[in-house]
């Protein structure tokens, strides 16, 4: 891809061309050819073309300073992410850098509705939960599309848990001490659903009977009894953003 003629295909076709070429350049030249001048696109074009624009595309904002008009900019990234939804996040970095007064986490929201249908989001606003704690997810890195919940703590620190991997989130609860696919990790009761180890960790996070910082990796540590008591606790991991990372059964509590 020669990134300079990417840009100025985009300056050119702007809309008419965004199914056919998916990356950065081409949304940095239809944005720019709505909030710059002919000249200034061509000297940009050219900038890039020599090399001195470098890495990913992402410092493409830093060429393109103070046009931002955040209402023009931010109709065009959200047609350009609906053809393309994998380009969100650097298409929402480039948004900010040309128009830095925009609300990225508004505009991520609203990208990702445009993108993928209401229900995506929607599916997530419950239990009190509105589109001002979801920017709280944006804005800590959070992946709205993979996250299955979101709660408030009971001190209201918005916490939320993504679908992860083997190693974090449900995916890993689920392996780790659900299952028992992946091995040496402390596994609920039998009797408990995996709706049943969701909703406690959900309780255990608005009301915990005990919580600590973790000395090891700041993360933070919250605990509760058992539903239904068995002598035993759960302790829920979240990172310091608020990202959940684990959750198990350990023996005793803290000395906090």
């Amino acid at each position: 891809m020669e990134m300079g003629r990417e840009f100025l295909l985009g300056a050119v076709f702007g809309e008419w061309g965004a199914d056919e070429h998916d990356n950065i350049y081409y949304l940095g030249g239809w944005i720019a050819s709505g909030v710059v001048v002919l000249g200034d696109v061509r000297d940009i074009a050219a900038t890039i073309s020599r090399g001195d624009l470098v890495g990913t595309g992402l410092n493409l904002a830093a060429v393109i300073p103070g046009y931002g008009d955040a209402a023009k900019v931010s109709a065009i990234v959200g047609k350009f992410v609906v053809v393309h939804p994998e380009l969100l996040k650097p298409a929402m970095v480039l948004m900010v850098g040309v128009a830095p007064h925009v609300d990225e986490a508004a505009e991520t929201i609203n990208a990702l509705r445009k993108a993928h249908g209401d229900d995506v989001i929607d599916r997530l606003l419950r239990d009190g939960i509105t589109e001002n704690e979801l920017k709280v997810v944006v804005n800590s890195n959070g992946n709205l599309l993979r996250t299955l919940a979101v709660v408030k703590r009971g001190d209201g620190t918005v916490v939320w848990l993504e679908e992860g991997n083997n190693k974090w989130g449900w995916t890993h609860i689920k392996k780790k001490h659900i299952t028992g696919e992946i091995r040496d990790g402390t596994l609920f009761p039998s009797s408990m659903t995996e709706t049943d180890v969701k909703n406690l960790i959900f309780e255990t996070l608005r009301n915990p009977c005990v919580s600590e910082i973790s000395m090891k990796n700041s993360n933070l540590l919250h605990y509760h009894d058992m539903v239904p008591p068995n002598g035993k606790y759960i302790r829920v991991v979240t990172n310091p953003e608020g990202m959940i990372i684990s959750a198990y059964m350990v023996n005793k509590l803290p000395s906090v």
